[in-house]
């Protein structure tokens, strides 16, 4: 009997040293032993810091580290992290500016955040990590990624390593890509199309692919590659790229939309004019230019588009190939452009080489349209950033000013005039400034008579609203172009729209944010922390940039207190907003 007890006794022994973690590195196994309640080090899975060993005896067993779901080790002096591997219900790691070499995330089936920059590391596991949002790996020594299997990651940092090779292609969520100081010769991000942020500055880029579809990038730059030769973009995006290229004092880099470039191979210029024969008696250099007109150009398997510019003159930059060059009218119904399209032979054919086209209406047709477009850019189709009813207005504490612009085109082939009309919900406008200024104005509507519209021309109308900032609503405003002649398709003659407006003077009396939630700490380094105060049923969180841009979309976990890892956010001033049962409550907060 004694035997029988002994050997239980020893059973009992082992299997309770078997849920103790090896630690190799002490630094690590000494980081976790630190852990204590308020200090920041381990975050429980449902938010606030915690003692890791709660049984203080000097080890941290498995069922320890299945409560942590944030773990803080910058600067810690750790090489290794073997026994991580034990973390499995951790979403987010800090372990930037240690001594790590090898990082391994493929057990963590949670992990969604990692911050692991400034470290030694030489390779990296995050394969398969099919929850991983954002990872921060700058300034290591990788030398390559594998990307595969990371369905949801919206951010990748990869700046100042050593990286020769990037399959970007696969990261079909990513809105943010910053590849900074690395060895690349290409770069494709064509299949990004939620992209909005691209950082390629100081590689050895010869090509770079950034035609994705999306035209609201709002920040990408490639300087510190004098070896770029080509980029392929999408053709609303020229001007832009072209200007970065003369920013940039690349004086041997071509853009074009095709995606067909060769190592090696020499460019040619296709260019001309498109003039507009309204007396239908043959196009001379007296006659009006088409600008904004569409060209595709084909060289076989590939296919590009451009368009003429202000000026009525079109511009191709391309390789050794045939190539056929076809104008595309508006509306083929009331145009005729002759010559229907023509074909290149480069290098055979003589570079530059010049070919006009005559544009020629078939009958009489009076056709207007009408959109809403972002400030600062042009209209329709070359250079259109469309707004639509998604499109949210964010305010700030300091400008609690939305600007945006009244575009109408002439798609007829009759010269116009007539009335442009802008109605608006003003509940909480205050000012409304416009340019030029209104015609005729009332509280809640403006209008302008213009005349002489040419076919192909396109006007704006610049708006800049003044809102109270009480508050959080949903603003209604629309528009109608009316021309004097009868409208031959009056559908496109009217633009209506309704966004969710929100500011820094947050909610109405009844939905305070703050009689619902308390936030802290604001401003905030790492961690925004929501505790709920009453009983209300919640869908999600969502952070916007002051652009009134998504970055970030936290799930509700049915919990009391909500901790978000804004550390991949940049410095500045963000809104959390968060959708409920009776009102959505939104609220500023500062990212230090």
């Amino acid at each position: 009997m004694k035997k029988l007890l002994l050997i239980l006794t020893l059973c009992i022994t082992a299997s309770s040293y078997a849920q103790i973690i090896n630690f190799p590195d002490a630094n690590f196994k000494a980081k976790l032993l630190a852990a204590e309640s308020g200090n920041g080090i381990a975050y429980g899975t449902s938010g606030g810091s915690f003692k890791l060993d709660a049984n203080d005896d000097g080890e941290i067993e498995v069922s320890e580290a299945l409560l942590v779901g944030t773990l803080h080790l910058r600067s810690s002096n750790i090489s290794d992290l073997t026994g991580l591997e034990s973390f499995a219900n951790i979403r987010t790691l800090n372990c930037d500016y240690n001594n790590l070499t090898i990082l391994d995330l493929s057990a963590l089936n949670n992990i969604e955040k990692v911050n692991a920059n400034n470290n030694s590391l030489t390779s990296v596991t995050i394969a398969g990590s099919a929850s991983l949002e954002y990872i921060n790996l700058n300034t290591n020594q990788l030398t390559s990624i594998y990307l595969n299997g990371l369905p949801n990651l919206g951010a990748l940092s990869i700046n100042d390593n050593q990286i020769t090779t990037l399959d970007a292609q696969v990261l079909t969520e990513a809105y943010r890509l910053d590849c900074k100081g690395n060895l690349l010769t290409s770069l494709d991000v064509s299949n990004l199309s939620s992209l909005i942020l691209l950082r390629c500055d100081n590689n050895l880029l010869e090509s770079l692919n950034i035609k994705n579809g999306n035209f609201r990038q709002t920040g990408w730059s490639f300087s510190g590659n004098p070896t770029l030769k080509y980029i392929c973009a999408d053709p609303e995006l020229f001007t832009i790229v072209e200007n970065k290229i003369t920013e940039y004092g690349y004086t041997d880099c071509y853009v074009n939309s095709l995606c067909s470039y060769v190592s090696g191979q020499s460019f040619y210029s296709i260019t001309g004019a498109i003039l507009f024969d309204e007396e239908a008696d043959g196009c001379d250099m007296n006659d009006a230019v088409s600008p904004n007109l569409e060209f595709t150009l084909y060289n076989g398997s590939n296919t590009g588009t451009a368009f003429s510019d202000a000026t009525g003159n079109y511009h191709f930059d391309i390789q050794d190939g045939n190539y056929t060059v076809t104008p595309v009218p508006i509306n083929p119904t009331y145009f005729t452009i002759s010559p229907a399209s023509v074909t290149v032979n480069f290098p055979a054919d003589p570079a530059p080489n010049t070919q006009d086209f005559c544009v020629t209406p078939n009958g009489v047709y009076n056709d207007l349209a009408i959109e809403f477009g972002s400030s600062g850019v042009a209209a329709f189709t070359n250079t259109s950033y469309p707004i639509s009813d998604d499109y949210p207005i964010a305010l700030a504490d300091n400008d609690l000013s939305f600007s945006f612009r009244i575009f109408y085109q002439n798609k007829g082939t009759t010269t116009q005039s007539g009335t442009l009309n802008y109605g608006f919900d003003n509940a909480e406008i205050t000012m409304v400034t416009t340019t030029p200024v209104a015609t005729n104005q009332t509280s809640n509507s403006l209008s302008w008579n213009f005349t002489d519209l040419r076919p192909f021309e396109t006007r704006e109308i610049l708006v800049v609203l003044e809102f109270t900032g009480q508050g959080m609503h949903n603003f209604f405003h629309t528009a109608t172009v009316t021309p004097s002649e009868t409208e031959f398709t009056p559908s496109d003659n009217t633009i209506s729209l309704t966004h969710e407006v929100f500011c820094c003077l947050l909610s109405t009396p009844e939905s305070s944010f703050s009689d619902y939630f308390t936030m802290y700490p604001n401003p905030t380094k790492n961690t925004l922390n929501l505790k709920l105060k009453k009983n209300i049923a919640i869908s999600s969180f969502t952070v916007y940039n002051m652009f009134g841009q998504k970055v970030k979309t936290i799930p509700y976990r049915n919990t009391e207190l909500t901790s978000i890892d804004v550390t991949d956010l940049k410095t500045g001033q963000y809104f959390i907003r968060i959708a409920t049962d009776k009102t959505v409550l939104t609220a500023r907060f500062i990212k230090e």
